[in-house]
């Protein structure tokens, strides 16, 4: 009342409080009087819905697009099946590929009658009516999202060929710098012990011989055999295979998988 009942100043006292600037750090003395934390004595931890997810996994990338205003993009990652009569026609004779940008998802465009699917896998609160809360679920496309998505695995790419992960001189280094990167703390010394034996793991090289669909591996008897007799052995290859990660990609992917990359602390 005492400033003119301004609601930017009200949202100014509360930004600058000491109770809003505290971390979800644990304090055991705490948290035997006041468990489920009804007294804020610190910041509950929670989960990012899906714009922050998404502009966060464009970040670690280092391709996010901080452009202000424009016109409205694509989230579908250019794999969108519209729903819509006429080009749904012309998904029968090949499926149309969308344009994609690498811009902050507030900016994505949404379609009231053909919402992207990746969109209710995460919550997104209906465009059809007000809503004040979203609520939260957990399910398996969440997960599978974030393990086969081709957003982010070209992210997890994009991490690696940073200049600044190559300047990295050793192994401990490029640990420290991804932690940094992926949570904004140093790691442990056994997460560094557990990140050198997880790359290592991953940069032995193949003693069988793989196809690149990730077939199993092909035996002498088969090798050897006549070419109609191979073909028949052998079963066709997908037709659409993807590069696979080098360890260190690998591993920038293991730690986005983490709770720790998805939820706010």
């Amino acid at each position: 009342m005492e400033e003119g009942w301004s609601l930017k100043k009200l949202h100014k006292i509360i930004l600058l409080s000491a109770t809003y600037q505290q971390s979800s750090r644990n304090n055991p003395a705490y948290a035997e009087k006041d468990p489920n934390n009804r007294l804020l004595w610190r910041a509950n931890v929670r989960r990012l819905e899906f714009e922050p997810l998404r502009d966060s996994i464009l970040y670690l990338g280092g391709k996010l697009d901080l452009t202000i205003g424009g016109h409205p993009i694509d989230l579908s990652e250019g794999t969108h099946m519209t729903q819509k009569r006429f080009l749904a026609i012309l998904n029968r004779y090949g499926k149309i590929n969308l344009p994609t940008a690498p811009r902050r998802t507030i900016y994505g465009y949404i379609d009231r009658a053909d919402l992207v699917e990746v969109l209710n896998t995460f919550d997104f609160a209906s465009p059809d009516m007000p809503t004040g809360k979203r609520y939260e679920t957990t399910v398996p496309q969440q997960a599978l999202f974030l393990m086969n998505s081709p957003l982010v695995i070209e992210q997890v790419r994009n991490v690696v060929n940073r200049p600044q992960f190559k300047n990295q001189k050793t192994d401990e280094d490029r640990i420290r710098y991804l932690y940094q990167l992926f949570f904004q703390r140093l790691p442990l010394e056994e997460e560094i012990r557990d990140g050198k034996e997880f790359v290592a793991a991953h940069q032995q090289p193949e003693k069988n011989v793989m196809s690149d669909s990730g077939l199993r591996p092909v035996s002498n008897e088969i090798a050897q055999a006549s070419p109609r007799r191979r073909s028949l052995a052998q079963p066709a290859p997908s037709r659409a295979t993807r590069k696979p990660l080098s360890g260190w990609q690998e591993y920038a992917h293991a730690l986005l998988l983490t709770n720790e990359s998805s939820f706010v602390n």
